[in-house]
């Protein structure tokens, strides 16, 4: 049966996708957005928006797993990724669908400090009530040119905060193995982590993958400006945390992949 992923522009998502037909998986995708990248490797991509549920609906069916794979740090709103969200659960609830993996982010809750971390507390929430088995995937910052582009054009940030980026190839391995492990259970709700393979300020971030230079400066030559980027989620959930506290609670999603996470390059593996 397949997997149906949506967003399958973004980088973790187109990844995840085409990592995913070259293990053998059926692949599909749901987005507004066409993916000839993908179609050409085999997947059948179904274009909709997620408001339009026959088109939701009809991508969903016969669907073993949804990996919904949403990017809440680079959206115009999170308001509208949450709806999305919502929207895309509900749909594969009544579609049938046997297990959802959501990607979230370290501290989501509903009394987080900011929109964005709250925003992924509900849906987590409306995640674990739904009728059907649930993998959560809380993720430090990962490592995409679409980030470095977006976190350079915030201006000045909070350097001293540790984020841990991961590597896209890394999570999407991870995501990978956990098709792999298919489960015949009706119920559950499971929560993941996973952070980078050092915990780096911002700043010795940026300055690792080139965005700053020795002196501080960020530098601009080649990236993508990004409208709205100085008032996107992004900046709001700049602060943090970005790695979970290890307190039992959230289990470690290298350790259950069997994945030792990478040293960052100075490429982004993901768009």
């Amino acid at each position: 049966m397949p997997v149906l992923i949506t967003r399958p522009r973004a980088a973790v998502a187109n990844a995840t996708a085409l990592a995913l037909l070259d293990d053998g998986a059926q692949v599909r995708t749901f987005g507004p957005d066409p993916t000839p990248d993908l179609r050409a490797a085999g997947a059948f991509a179904a274009s909709g928006d997620h408001d339009d549920h026959g088109r939701l609906e009809a991508a969903l069916e016969q669907v073993h797993t949804l990996v919904h794979a949403g990017t809440p740090l680079l959206a115009g709103s999170t308001d509208r990724w949450l709806h999305e969200g919502v929207r895309t659960i509900d749909a594969a609830v009544r579609a049938g669908v046997q297990r959802l993996v959501l990607l979230s982010l370290p501290g989501a809750s509903v009394d987080a400090a900011d929109a964005t971390r709250v925003a992924a507390g509900v849906l987590e929430d409306h995640a674990q009530a739904a009728d059907l088995p649930s993998v959560v995937v809380r993720t430090a910052l990962v490592d995409t040119a679409a980030m470095r582009d977006a976190v350079a054009a915030l201006g000045p940030v909070p350097d001293e905060v540790v984020v841990a980026p991961v590597r896209v190839g890394d999570l999407v391995e991870a995501l990978v193995a956990l098709d792999r492990a298919r489960s015949a259970a009706t119920a559950g709700h499971v929560v993941f982590a996973a952070a980078g393979a050092e915990p780096l300020t911002l700043d010795a971030w940026l300055r690792r993958v080139g965005v700053r230079g020795a002196g501080g400066a960020t530098d601009f030559v080649g990236r993508t400006y990004r409208p709205g980027a100085a008032s996107s989620p992004l900046r709001l959930a700049l602060p943090g945390p970005w790695v979970e506290p290890d307190d039992g609670r959230v289990a470690d999603l290298w350790s259950f992949a069997e994945i030792v996470p990478g040293p960052l390059a100075g490429d982004a593996d993901g768009r």
